[in-house]
């Protein structure tokens, strides 16, 4: 992405946590070390079916598109229609539906249990248990055995009552769940690995 292409990304990313403060859960767009740290590790170059929550303004979905092959399919859901159409433009080749993440599996009910991957970069701590507990329930429904879940949570949140719910949702769907710090983002974050 070019230094202007960045520099319009964070402008936009700025002028909607100005708008939607209680939609947009950081100030900044996730950086390059979260975005790595959130891929390492998922087998991307055969993946056929990958879904993004809360793409933003695509600091990940970048990395996702470009390490997709050429075969696969990257869908994201967003529900801030300024980032949708940020991304359309952006990123032609992937599907952006704009819409809460918790209903991913209504959007692709014909692929429930095929995505090889769901990355998310939504932001928990702004979310109630509910939307939470939906949110794991749409991944659980569209990810195939063995499929991976990423998540991230900002070092500051990770030990909030409404986190340690999430965590132990994770911890009762996936049969594995490791937690990988990043100290290099800000603010720093904590990536949620899971595999099913």
């Amino acid at each position: 992405m070019s230094t202007g292409a960045r520099n319009t990304q964070a402008i936009r990313f700025l002028g909607q946590v100005l708008q939607n403060p209680a939609q947009v859960g950081s100030v900044t767009p996730s950086s390059r070390h979260l975005a790595r740290a959130m891929v390492a590790g998922v087998p991307m170059s055969t993946a056929g079916l990958v879904v993004e929550y809360g793409p933003g303004t695509g600091a990940l979905t970048r990395v996702l598109a470009d390490h997709l092959p050429a075969t696969g399919r990257l869908v994201a859901m967003e529900t801030n229609p300024s980032f949708c159409l940020f991304l359309a433009r952006h990123f032609p080749q992937i599907r952006v539906i704009e819409d809460d993440a918790a209903n991913a599996h209504i959007h692709l009910a014909g692929e429930l249990g095929t995505a090889d991957a769901i990355f998310s970069g939504l932001p928990s701590s702004l979310m109630s248990p509910a939307q939470l507990a939906a949110t794991v329930q749409a991944t659980d429904l569209l990810l195939r055995p063995g499929g991976h879940f990423r998540a991230f949570l900002y070092h500051h949140t990770y030990w909030l009552p409404k986190m340690t719910f999430l965590r132990r949702l994770l911890q009762r769907k996936f049969r594995r769940v490791d937690v990988v710090a990043v100290w290099a983002n800000f603010p720093p974050a904590m990536v949620l690995r899971c595999i099913k």
